[in-house]
């Protein structure tokens, strides 16, 4: 891939803002480079301009008037914070994140369930099991965390030769000098495990959580947030207080994989603008907004309303939820059916969205706040009795 990435306006999710700011000749978007005509502001990206003799497509009957500067920076971390969908995965990126995401978008990912990752291609370390299966890692960390939770624990005695034999690869492995890998980017040692096999273990340090009972244990992202959020109570417990009217939201740092989720949220005396409490399917996307303006997000609306894929819109549901002392709402998720449910109290509201996008992972929970707002996240507990699902 070229080293200059540009993406065409209508990859952006917000096309009218992308066509202020794609080049005049190609309507493509520059990560860097980008230029300004400093007689009429058009803006170009510095090949095109380059293969026009730099004649701006206004001012050259006027080549006075034309001269070309740098974007202010302002205006470049505008469009660095734009988002962009990718045409391979269909996920979405800030423009900045996205120069990464698109080197390896399209490998696989890395077959260590906690991990995850997308592997670098020129890095790759494969596992064969007995029955010809071949599996892909990012890094051998992976690769033996993989192997290990794989052995049956009730024939440690069986497998501890095959222990040793992990232990005495990872060891050479790792002891390989730099010039030697280099000489070898692509690590082909295989050790034959036999076909039984024991499900991972979920940790403390997943990135995604199983339930069977609701019962889930996570706190907010407050790396991935917007920085006028103040984070206390181990980022449990959010408050906004700012001049503007805008949306901030957070998202929960780990994910729902698969089964039934219930987590609480507590109201804040202080609140003086109802929250917008759900799921989001998707992370990455403009956080100083509401997740449920999307079609990813779901959301209870403190008013007593629905929102998805809506900033304004949606049914009556349930009752106010807001400020008051001791009051909580219950939150449901059952990707068993795909449904998302609310209780205020130990009110149940009803099911309030039945989707098929509910089923699948990656699923978020969100919170959005609005100019003086708090809430605090209680987790841990199995699901109510009163849940009706």
């Amino acid at each position: 891939m070229s080293e200059k990435l540009k993406i065409h306006l209508n990859q952006f999710i917000d096309h009218e803002m992308a066509q202020l700011y794609s080049c005049a000749f190609c309507k493509f978007i520059p990560y860097e480079n980008e230029l300004s005509c400093s007689g009429c502001s058009k803006l170009y990206c510095s090949d095109c301009l380059e293969s026009k003799n730099y004649i701006c497509l206004d001012c050259r009957n006027q080549p006075n008037k034309t001269s070309f500067r740098n974007l202010q920076r302002v205006i470049q971390q505008q469009i660095h914070f734009m988002i962009v969908k990718c045409p391979h995965c269909q996920n979405t990126f800030k423009f900045e994140k996205y120069k990464e995401h698109i080197k390896f978008c399209g490998n696989p990912k890395c077959d260590f369930e906690a991990c995850g990752e997308l592997i670098k291609l020129e890095k790759v370390y494969k596992l064969k099991e007995a029955n010809l299966k071949e599996y892909s890692f990012c890094s051998l960390e992976c690769k033996y965390a993989f192997t290990i939770k794989k052995i049956s624990k009730d024939n440690r005695e069986e497998y501890e030769s095959q222990v040793k034999t992990i232990i005495s690869n990872l060891v050479k492995e790792e002891s390989l000098h730099e010039d030697c890998k280099k000489a070898q980017p692509i690590a082909k040692t295989s050790i034959i495990l036999q076909p039984k096999v024991e499900l991972p273990v979920q940790s403390e340090s997943s990135s995604f959580m199983i339930s069977t009972d609701g019962s889930c244990e996570f706190a907010w992202d407050c790396s991935n947030s917007s920085n006028v959020l103040q984070f206390t109570n181990e980022n449990k417990t959010v408050f906004l207080q700012e001049t503007g009217y805008f949306f901030r939201t957070v998202i929960a740092k780990k994910f729902f994989k698969s089964g039934i989720f219930y987590w609480e949220i507590e109201a804040d005396e202080r609140t003086d603008n109802e929250l917008k409490i759900g799921v989001s399917t998707k992370k990455d996307f403009n956080l100083n907004s509401s997740f449920s303006d999307h079609d990813f997000g779901f959301a209870f609306y403190g008013l007593g309303q629905l929102r998805h894929g809506s900033n304004a819109a949606g049914n009556k549901y349930g009752k106010n939820f807001k400020n008051k002392k001791g009051d909580y709402l219950g939150i449901c998720l059952d990707m068993n059916k795909g449904t998302l449910s609310f209780a205020l109290n130990n009110d149940f509201l009803g099911i309030a969205f039945t989707d098929e996008g509910l089923r699948h992972e990656p699923i978020y929970a969100a919170v959005s706040l609005l100019h003086k707002a708090g809430m605090k996240l209680r987790t841990g507990k199995p699901l109510p009795h009163w849940f009706k699902i």
